[in-house]
């Protein structure tokens, strides 16, 4: 299964400064052009990463990197899930930090519009639940470092909402330098539209 990104209007992500969340957004977005290559197809692998309410998260080839492709279920009459969309594609796109998940393209066209992301190894969630006994002190404390960077640089103007395990992405966990990121920014909000409530309905 491929997704081709000229005939899905796939469009690349132009990223912010990497000192901070842009305050502009995408800036500016270009589509290919119906003569793509083969290097601008998504290629989708049968392995889902993950599931839930939204839709699916794949894993996939995308111009020789394998990227995780998460697919949103029809939302034609879904508000909601056309608003998490459209407010996770528009954080993504202002944030370029090596401790948040890097969109790489996004499909927003119907029925199955879709983010192309840079994949990792394993999951914070999958870490902790794998083994019985506990992680060891210096993974805890290097993962744990990272997740304060990523939400130092996101806080000026961004609020995750929904920060868990399952949400912390981690390469080479095992290795002598991992690497973490915050990933699923479906429920985040810039901070000039959050509004301050005493009965949130979501977010951790």
């Amino acid at each position: 299964m491929c997704i081709q990104t000229a005939s899905k209007h796939v469009y690349e992500v132009a990223f912010g400064p990497e000192k901070g969340p842009s305050d502009t957004g995408f800036g500016s977005m270009a589509a290919h052009s119906a003569d793509a290559s083969p290097e601008d197809v998504v290629k989708l692998l049968p392995l889902v990463l993950g599931k839930g309410a939204f839709g699916r998260v794949y894993a996939g080839v995308y111009r020789g990197q394998r990227v995780a492709v998460k697919q949103v279920l029809d939302m034609h009459d879904d508000s909601g899930s056309q608003d998490s969309f459209a407010q996770e594609l528009e954080v993504l796109g202002r944030c370029r930090h090596p401790n948040i998940v890097c969109v790489l393209a996004a499909c927003l066209a119907p029925p199955r519009p879709c983010l192309v992301m840079e994949r990792m190894d394993t999951s914070l969630d999958k870490l902790l639940y794998a083994k019985p006994e506990p992680l060891p002190m210096e993974l805890v404390l290097c993962i744990a470092i990272q997740v304060a960077c990523g939400l130092e640089y996101l806080h000026p103007t961004i609020l995750h909402r929904d920060l868990k395990p399952a949400n912390v992405l981690v390469n080479d966990p095992w290795g002598e330098l991992p690497v973490v990121k915050l990933s699923d920014f479906g429920l985040s909000r810039l901070r000039s539209t959050a509004l301050v409530t005493n009965s949130p309905e979501a977010g951790t």
